[in-house]
């Protein structure tokens, strides 16, 4: 009666709650060194931590949680967060970004921006900088790139290139490519 892709478009995306480390993203127990996907929403939170341990949270950044309005406490260290869901295929990543990482994608939104298009046309690609005991997610534009063709002496088959979604191409290729003009 409806085919597959008919289905999939009913069918809401499975949300994972990623945790950021030192040594990359961790979801559901299982570290992940990178994820890549498109900016699907962004929204502001607070949370307040002491060794370690979180002792209070705003879900708005406007609110905590037991209902005192944070602009009545302004605790010297709760600080602002930005939860990023990003979306890939069937799957949104939550992710709570710490103020340096929040920067990190503020800023590449400004050079999206900058080239004429919304953060949210971009595929990024997030990787974990290890900052000792904390990490700091870095963030770049993914770029579509065809994998180059295999050699003559190999068939498609036996290729050893890997044939990820997304082939990032080396950072040479990539300092070599411009963003589209805008309307282009």
């Amino acid at each position: 009666m409806t085919d597959d892709l008919t289905r999939r478009a009913f069918t809401p995306p499975t949300t994972r709650l990623v945790r950021i480390t030192r040594d990359g993203f961790l979801i559901k127990g299982h570290p992940l060194p990178e994820l890549a996907g498109r900016v699907a929403r962004t929204s502001l939170l607070r949370k307040l931590f002491d060794d370690g341990r979180l002792l209070c949270h705003s879900p708005d950044g406007l609110r905590a949680h037991n209902g005192t309005p944070c602009n009545h406490c302004r605790h010297p260290r709760c600080r602002p967060h930005l939860r990023l869901h990003l979306a890939q295929e069937s799957t949104r990543y939550i992710l709570d970004l710490p103020p340096t990482s929040a920067r990190n994608l503020l800023a590449l939104e400004d050079q999206a921006l900058a080239s004429g298009l919304p953060l949210h046309s971009w595929t990024l690609r997030l990787t974990v900088r290890n900052r000792g005991d904390w990490g700091e997610v870095a963030f770049q534009r993914a770029y579509p790139l065809e994998p180059p063709p295999p050699s003559p002496s190999q068939s498609p088959e036996q290729s050893d290139l890997p044939s990820p979604r997304v082939n990032l191409g080396t950072a040479k290729e990539r300092d070599q490519i411009t963003p589209p003009e805008p309307g282009s």
